[in-house]
């Protein structure tokens, strides 16, 4: 079953956009499930030990959060081919497949917005 949850940065950015955090889970899987299944998977591969893994996590500190995760998975300078393929292997052990971490863009619209120009309905 695929899963959606939002999550909001709540230290000193305004406006509080979320980061959506989607993947494919196993059935009954739920939002805390998900982040339990990731914190697993993610400790696994820092547990491993390797040189990019190691680097990544100096670069965060003890605070290794979502936004870290989501630079070690899209950022191939962030760490190499090799490491970015062991942590999706970890993920998928720990049964979180098809991650997708996305952090949208503030625009100028609303949910509210209308989406249609007025229409011409004289004939």
């Amino acid at each position: 079953m695929r899963i959606k949850v939002f999550l909001f940065r709540h230290e000193g950015i305004e406006p509080k956009l979320p980061t959506i955090v989607e993947a494919d889970v196993p059935e009954g899987t739920d939002s805390n499930g998900l982040r339990d299944c990731i914190k697993a998977a993610v400790t696994e591969w820092a547990n491993a030990g390797s040189e990019d893994a190691q680097q990544a996590f100096a670069y965060a500190g003890e605070d290794f959060n979502i936004g870290d995760l989501s630079n070690c998975l899209y950022n191939d300078e962030h760490i190499g081919d090799e490491d970015c393929d062991a942590l999706v292997e970890a993920l998928a052990r720990h049964g979180v497949n098809d991650l997708v971490i996305s952090s949208p863009d503030e625009g100028d619209w609303t949910y509210d917005t209308p989406l249609v120009e007025a229409l011409d309905l004289e004939e």
